[in-house]
């Protein structure tokens, strides 16, 4: 699928006070064999941008087969998508004019992927360091084409060498009016003018936009309770290095354990503590998270 609008023109982006140019990682050249290698190994959420200098526009090729537009209601990858390729291409734009000026400006054709999932989602044989030895034809990480990836990274870089780490794409308006304008978007600036105040950010700031908003004495750190944070990203390719990780079912993991510990609550988090070398880590924050909640009653 190619998705021609809203990326615009070159004549359409043009943003006189932007003087500094994004820091560009050292990446090696790469070329069409690169580019061919890298999709295969991805199970879903990457994505071709594609500069056409006949037609000076940008185009998104999405591979439908693995990630399939579900309604114009509900499709997230689509709607990721529509958030960060105007701002993408735009930023493209104006910060290397010189390089899409369009087939009359002597520009050529200009190819590079774009990821916007929560991580990259590779497939588990690409992730695991043995089975990229193994395959050394179907996983070359180290020759992919640049990935600009739109969430969270590998810590392990040799995963994806290649791979580039770009704000996450639900920020990516705050940066955008940082960089075009010089100032701090709404929603980060009545972050900072009201966290603090008593009576949860979230109502605060919906109060504060309907010029609502009343200060008090009391501090909301002061009345947090203990909970466990944790980040959720990890789930996809967790079970990849980890295969004993498993995600919990009821009928498999708890319905068996609960005649032996009882059909309540606490039943439940004994059969949980009882598997517990086998839960992920957001399986262990959240059984623990909800033992403290049963404690405290």
């Amino acid at each position: 699928v190619a998705l021609r609008k809203p990326f615009g023109s070159s004549t359409d982006h043009a943003m006189s006070n932007l003087k500094e140019r994004f820091y560009v990682p050292n990446l090696s050249p790469y070329n069409q064999h690169n580019i061919i290698m890298t999709p295969p190994a991805f199970s879903r959420e990457l994505f071709l941008l594609y500069y056409d200098p006949t037609e000076d526009a940008f185009l998104i090729y999405i591979d439908e087969k693995k990630d399939e537009y579900q309604s114009p209601v509900y499709s997230p990858t689509w709607g990721r998508l529509n958030a960060v390729m105007p701002i993408l291409t735009s930023a493209l734009r104006n910060h290397f004019s010189d390089r899409f000026q369009g087939a009359a400006g002597g520009s050529s054709e200009f190819i590079i992927f774009v990821s916007t999932g929560d991580i990259p989602k590779l497939t588990c044989d690409c992730v695991r360091k043995e089975e990229r030895v193994r395959r050394p034809i179907f996983c070359q990480n180290e020759i992919f084409a640049p990935i600009l990836q739109f969430g969270s990274v590998y810590k392990d870089v040799t995963i994806l060498p290649n791979l580039v780490a770009m704000p996450v794409w639900s920020h990516l308006p705050c940066f955008t009016e940082w960089q075009s304008e010089g100032s701090i978007c709404l929603e980060l600036k009545m972050r900072s003018d009201i966290a603090g105040v008593f009576g949860g950010e979230e109502a605060l700031i919906a109060d504060a936009l309907a010029g609502e908003l009343k200060q008090t004495s009391f501090s909301v750190w002061d009345t947090l309770t203990p909970t466990l944070v944790w980040r959720g990203s990890e789930w996809f390719f967790l079970n990849c290095i980890h295969p004993n990780l498993l995600p919990v079912k009821w009928d498999r993991d708890i319905e068996p354990r609960i005649a032996h510990f009882g059909n309540h609550a606490r039943g439940v988090m004994q059969s949980l503590l009882e598997m517990w070398d086998n839960l992920t880590p957001r399986w262990k924050a959240a059984t623990l998270t909800a033992m403290a909640e049963l404690d405290a009653e």
